[in-house]
């Protein structure tokens, strides 16, 4: 079986068999030299038009890039400014806190202590005079005592007044440690206030400073979203602009399709007799109109080069012969036909 494949290059040569019995060559060639030109330039805008395509599918898919972009940084943005109210919250209860502890008690507290302290000095005071009294009842009873007449009533008053002493003396003593032990409390409490003022004061610094960085993440963060922003826009206007340029290539391209039509009406062509297998479908043709068809289609879309060695194939072939220089097709068809 012999077939021949029908691509852009053998246009003419289909054409010149089909119609070498027309007795009308010139005119066949000028509207062959016609076609070939016109596919030339669909060829040249089909080839602008993928280009133009793959430069619209990269914008788009760096403006989808954009979006997620923005869209995660504006997450961002409001989560540190969640952050934000809840450190202004928790710095508005430090505050209060701080503000709590110095307005307590310290005035009653160190007054207490004040008077504590005045106390015990004055105790203090009563307990050396009450040790002096002591000291010297009991010097004049050892002298009474030493005495040859001894006065019995006055040596058992002295003892009395020495045991007085003594009651009295361990009860300022008990005293005195008491309020000692209580003014060593009252200072205890006044410093451990002053420790958690200085601690919560430091929360608060540790906060603010924390907050200072959450603005300064969101400014950048709306530096970047602004220039995401622009970029978004400029990358929108780009493509609305290379979407335009492409459906005018589009529209110049199924301008020029037409003038091929037209082209190829004006010329007659008869029904193959060798079958003819058409790029643009893969599929053997012999009827002159789907030949016709077949040529203004394939100016426009892909060769199926796979489909047409495979109906090939199907339909019995059994030799391919590659016409013109190299062996690309040859090497595809081995490929294809394993």
């Amino acid at each position: 079986a012999l077939l021949l494949v029908l691509t852009s290059t053998s246009t003419t040569n289909v054409l010149a068999k089909a119609d070498d019995t027309d007795g009308s060559k010139k005119v066949i060639e000028s509207s062959i030299s016609k076609i070939s030109d016109l596919e030339n330039q669909i060829k040249d805008l089909n080839d602008k038009k993928q280009e133009d395509q793959s430069k619209i599918d990269e914008l788009k898919e760096k403006l989808e890039s954009c979006k997620d972009n923005g869209e995660k940084l504006k997450q961002e943005k409001a989560k540190l400014e969640e952050e934000i109210r809840d450190k202004g919250n928790k710095i508005a209860q430090l505050e209060k806190e701080i503000e709590d502890l110095k307005n307590s008690n310290n005035d009653e507290l160190i007054a207490e202590i004040t008077q504590l302290k005045d106390e015990l000095k004055r105790l203090q005071d009563e307990n050396a005079k009450l040790k002096e009294d002591y000291s010297s009842t009991k010097w004049e009873l050892e002298a009474e005592k030493e005495k040859t007449d001894k006065n019995e009533n006055k040596i058992k008053e002295m003892q009395e007044k020495l045991e007085s002493l003594e009651e009295e003396l361990t009860k300022k003593t008990k005293e005195i440690e008491d309020k000692d032990n209580r003014i060593k409390d009252l200072e205890k409490a006044l410093d451990e206030k002053d420790t958690k003022i200085k601690d919560l004061e430091s929360k608060k610094k540790d906060t603010e400073n924390s907050k200072l960085e959450c603005f300064k993440k969101i400014e950048e963060l709306q530096k970047t979203i602004d220039s995401l922003k622009e970029s978004s826009e400029n990358t929108k206007k780009e493509l609305e602009d290379k979407i335009k340029e492409l459906e005018e290539k589009q529209k110049a391209s199924g301008e020029e399709i037409k003038k091929l039509k037209e082209e190829l009406d004006k010329i007659q062509v008869n029904d193959a007799k060798i079958p003819v297998v058409a790029n643009v479908t893969g599929k053997i043709l012999t009827n002159a109109s789907d030949i016709k068809e077949s040529l203004v289609t394939q100016a426009a879309n892909p060769v199926l080069w796979e489909d047409c060695v495979a109906e090939m194939v199907n339909f019995g072939v059994t030799r391919f012969v590659e016409v013109g220089p190299g062996k690309v097709l040859t090497g595809f068809t081995k490929k294809i036909n394993k």
